[in-house]
């Protein structure tokens, strides 16, 4: 438990303020969360359907409904994963650490309360994109390419890790907040933070560079 209210206040708010300017930074409104899909013009609609490998036209209106929905949605989902990245890719050179002086007594270098406040940026961002990828609807008949499906093992990777990274985080806040040095779980803190960076990294160029291309082939039964 972080004894600091007040602190801990400040910090959120810093976190706030950063999550609207990096939003905005990508082009979205700071209120994404409360407002529904965007519309989106015909031919732009057309060409995400073929960047996810679903079918452009539908002779069922239902299911076509479907098919523009989760467009909207993993567009959404990929511009704030894609804003996620870049607070919890500065963070990992932004970790505070600890030191000992020529007394022999440990000092800490970096800003634990910066470091606090761009964490729960990024964490709010990619929360917010964990959210879109799992309300996108299902299109029933549709089978994973292999490039959305190591997109997807690789989901399994730093999505338990960021969240393993965020409570150790803020153990490791605790401890130094109370004078101690991060000592016990805390430590892995960087571990998790690290690992979960760097499989989110690894998913964006998978589907960037369709590095899963090999594994297997969209198709619609």
């Amino acid at each position: 438990m972080i004894n600091h209210p007040r602190k801990f206040t400040r910090i959120s708010k810093i976190a706030a303020a950063m999550l609207c300017l990096v939003l905005s930074s990508a082009g979205l409104p700071a209120g994404i969360l409360a407002q529904g899909a965007p519309a989106s013009s015909g031919d732009d609609l057309r060409q995400r359907l073929k960047d996810i490998g679903l079918p452009v036209r539908e002779a069922d209106p239902e299911r076509q409904a479907r098919l523009d929905e989760r467009s909207h949605m993993l567009q959404r989902h990929q511009k704030l994963a894609m804003a996620a990245a870049v607070p919890l890719t500065l963070n990992l050179f932004l970790s505070p650490g600890e030191r000992e002086n020529e007394n022999g007594h440990t000092s800490q270098s970096g800003s634990p309360d910066l470091h606090a406040a761009v964490g729960m940026t990024g964490a709010a961002l990619y929360l917010a994109a964990a959210y879109y990828a799992y309300r996108a609807p299902r299109i029933e008949g549709s089978t994973r390419s292999g490039t959305t499906r190591v997109h997807r093992w690789l989901s399994f990777v730093h999505f338990p890790a960021m969240l393993a990274a965020g409570a150790l985080g803020g153990l490791a806040y605790s401890q130094r907040k109370n004078g101690q040095t991060v000592h016990g779980l805390a430590q892995s803190h960087s571990a998790f933070a690290v690992a979960g960076t760097g499989a989110l990294l690894a998913s964006f160029a998978v589907m960037k560079f369709d590095l899963g291309s090999r594994v297997g082939e969209e198709k619609v039964r």
